[in-house]
């Protein structure tokens, strides 16, 4: 059988994926994302972490449901590399009890809520690659440093 495997296996021909996001699955992170005078409560779910995007990203009807209301108009790249234009609101953004405000896009119905990891990092986490979990990044102390 080793002689002739050549000869009688198969050929298929098979496409694979070599970019990182295939290899590193992006992480998600639990978010909480409110008008910014959170008036009509919250919206709180699971949200890819994703390092290329500026902005948060969610589907239009949860922001509506909140109360966000747009402000502007802004271009970005979807996961199809085409260059959409939506609307974004300003709302405020809660990981892990650390708050900040940004710009939230008005995404399609169907759109998976993305926030970025500069959000994160900017509230003092980051993503241990390992356990790929959470984790609060602890400030090292300045040295008192005399002339």
């Amino acid at each position: 059988h080793i002689r002739h495997w050549h000869a009688s296996s198969r050929v298929v021909d098979e496409v694979l994926d070599a970019s990182s996001d295939s290899f590193n699955p992006r992480p998600n992170v639990s978010v909480a994302i409110s008008d910014l005078a959170a008036q009509n409560g919250s919206y709180q779910g699971d949200f890819q972490v994703d390092w290329r995007a500026g902005d948060v990203l969610m589907a239009t009807p949860d922001l509506d449901k909140i109360g966000v209301k747009p402000v502007g108009k802004i271009d970005y790249q979807a996961n199809d590399g085409t260059i959409k234009t939506a609307s974004y609101g300003l709302a405020r953004i809660v990981v892990d009890g650390e708050t900040t405000a940004g710009r939230v896009i008005f995404g399609p119905d169907d759109a998976a809520a993305i926030v970025p990891q500069s959000v994160i990092e900017s509230l003092g986490f980051t993503f241990d690659p390992v356990s790929n979990e959470l984790k609060r990044v602890v400030p090292i102390a300045k040295k008192n440093q005399n002339p």
